[in-house]
């Protein structure tokens, strides 16, 4: 009989099915003798899978959804508080994309894109007057030491092949009463429509293949030989107490957001329950009903790292992520996401790609170039371009990359207070633990939050932050001259200029800006962007438009029309990258006058 307390890996479904594609993994069955905590109502199963104990909990019968998840959570954490590793394992709908293959009996693992942490509840966030929808609110990361192990995986599925439906076969052949439930459907019972199509309702119970027709469907390309099926996705996993049931709200989330999965319980995991969030895609979030998949798709094996007995418990994680949270009330850091985003749905995958691969910034990443300034017109899409860069840097090993926006639109985005609020959170987050200690005493100095830092603690605190990682930083800021307090943040910025941390700034070619700026970082470090880029980004980007967007596609424009339209545009915008942010607008009416 085992110990509760040799129990290292929680492991939570929401569904009976999830429960028995758990417990059918289980290498060995284990009786426990539970004490559990006061007020713990979940009822648990115990076993061994490889190397490790896991205790599995279910959500109650017929509750689904954020709170009952959290509920269910906290119990476990409470009764098992040496658990290191937390999973959620079960079923999810499917977003597929031109970017990402979805189908179903694929698995998505949560894993962190930009500056969201693998899950994002999606029916939380504003809704400002000629804006799209922003999703708002953050959720924790994974711990790093379970996205360490996924990286390690996606590296030997790559090589090896992952050999899912292998597992799945030898777990059904030692239970085979679950054959025809779990067992994988056919191929042709894999049936993704167009968005438009709505499953049409019938009296009777027939089938939705029956019912809906063919006419609809979208057709795919079978996967080849030498490509996983099931394949494994890595990304956004949308969470919200409503079901999924709308092809058009799944493509503009998966079109905007990057999301790759909608399902109803982690959003109440993240910040209670360090976990992985791991999901069998059994629909695909529309209207048309699809049971077939549901057992298949929760038939999933365990994601697990060797060196599990030395990560911290997840309830001290859980302090941690608190301290965290308490420190971001305290400074209120501006959410730079929101500009990012903006700019992102301005660009394609290879806008800015000439400033990319230049020999000015080669030389910035690599240490040659201690600084840089690019500086230009209005409207030329420096903001865009820092986008591009910031994506670049955040995927460049061994570093820490910190940004900020400065913006006329945001009030709480045009102080040097705001950005220093901005830089020390980042570096609290991602500066290594000596760099947050620092932050962390400013902290308890101000009466733990009780009482506002000024302008030269938190500078004097960032300077000690730099001084402490052991990490390169980048520091990457935007559009200078939208600042309100232009004066004190350009003497910040050469009094920086000293310190550990390689700094990239853009801003209008303005006088007073260029003086200090120069003064700061040489003239030769100050670089004017090249216009005729510019204007090949934005053919690049219309010409990405017409091509991918169902608005055009559908039109079945020639490619002589769609190349005449990308050079009217790129050649008629001189270098103003602003139009692009208008692109879709002007193609939209030049459509609709010649076809």
């Amino acid at each position: 009989m085992a110990d509760h307390s040799t129990y290292t890996v929680g492991w939570i479904c929401a569904l009976t099915t999830e429960l028995v594609a758990a417990k059918s993994f289980f290498d060995e069955e284990h009786v426990v003798a539970l004490n559990a905590q006061d007020g713990d109502n979940n009822s648990y199963s115990f076993g061994r899978m490889g190397d490790h104990n896991v205790v599995v909990a279910c959500l109650p019968r017929d509750e689904y959804g954020i709170a009952p998840a959290a509920s269910v959570a906290r119990d476990m954490l409470r009764t098992f508080p040496n658990i290191r590793v937390g999973l959620m394992v079960g079923i999810g709908g499917g977003a597929p994309s031109p970017q990402h293959d979805i189908r179903l009996g694929d698995v998505v693992v949560s894993t962190p894109s930009g500056d969201k942490g693998g899950v994002v509840h999606h029916t939380r966030g504003k809704v400002v007057q000629q804006q799209a929808f922003q999703l708002t609110g953050s959720l924790n990361r994974p711990p790093q030491f379970l996205l360490t192990a996924v990286v390690s995986l996606q590296a030997d599925y790559e090589i090896q092949g992952h050999e899912l439906n292998e597992r799945i076969e030898e777990a059904l052949s030692k239970r085979p009463r679950l054959k025809k439930r779990y067992a994988r459907p056919l191929a042709a019972e894999d049936r993704l429509y167009e968005s438009s199509h709505i499953h049409r309702e019938s009296p009777t119970s027939v089938a939705c293949k029956d019912n809906c027709g063919e006419e609809n469907l979208i057709t795919r390309e079978a996967r080849g030989d030498y490509e996983d099926d099931p394949m494994i996705h890595h990304g956004l996993i949308a969470s919200s107490d409503q079901l999924m049931k709308n092809a058009t709200i799944r493509d503009r989330l998966a079109r905007e957001d990057g999301v790759l999965c909608f399902e109803m319980e982690a959003a109440g995991l993240m910040n209670h329950f360090p976990c992985l969030i791991i999901r069998g895609i059994c629909d695909y979030s529309d209207t048309h009903k699809n049971k077939e998949w549901q057992g298949f798709a929760a038939m999933l094996r365990k994601i697990l790292p060797t060196s599990i007995q030395q990560q911290k418990p997840l309830a001290k994680v859980v302090d941690e992520n608190n301290r965290r949270h308490e420190i971001e009330r305290w400074l209120k850091p501006p959410n730079f996401s929101t500009n990012v985003n903006k700019a992102k749905s301005c660009r394609n995958d290879g806008s800015g790609q000439w400033f990319i691969e230049s020999p000015a910034y080669q030389e910035f990443k690599a240490g040659l170039r201690q600084h840089l300034w690019l500086y230009g017109w209005a409207g030329c899409g420096k903001t865009v371009l820092s986008s591009r860069i910031f994506d670049d840097l955040k995927d460049t090993s061994c570093t820490v990359t910190l940004t900020h926006y400065f913006d006329f639109n945001d009030a709480e985005k045009q102080s040097l207070n705001g950005l220093l609020r901005s830089l020390a959170f980042q570096l609290y987050q991602h500066g290594g633990e000596a760099a947050s200690v620092k932050l962390h005493e400013l902290f308890r100095s101000h009466g733990s939050g009780s009482n506002e830092p000024d302008e030269l603690q938190l500078e004097s605190c960032i300077v000690s932050m730099l001084r402490n990682t052991d990490r390169r930083v980048f520091i990457l800021i935007d559009a200078l001259d939208e600042s309100r307090s232009r004066n004190s943040l350009l003497t910040w910025i050469g009094r920086l200029t000293a310190e550990n941390a390689r700094i990239l700034l853009t801003a209008r070619t303005e006088d007073e800006i260029r003086t200090q700026i120069v003064r700061f970082i040489g003239e030769e470090n100050c670089l004017s962007l090249d216009k005729r880029a510019v204007n090949s980004d934005i053919k690049s980007y219309v010409l990405s438009l017409l091509n991918t967007h169902p608005k055009f596609t559908e039109k079945g424009l020639s490619e002589e029309l769609r190349n005449e339209i990308c050079t009217k545009i790129g050649d008629g915008a001189d270098g103003m990258y602003v139009l692009c942010c208008f692109a879709g607008q002007l193609v939209r009416w030049m459509l609709s006058r010649v076809v």
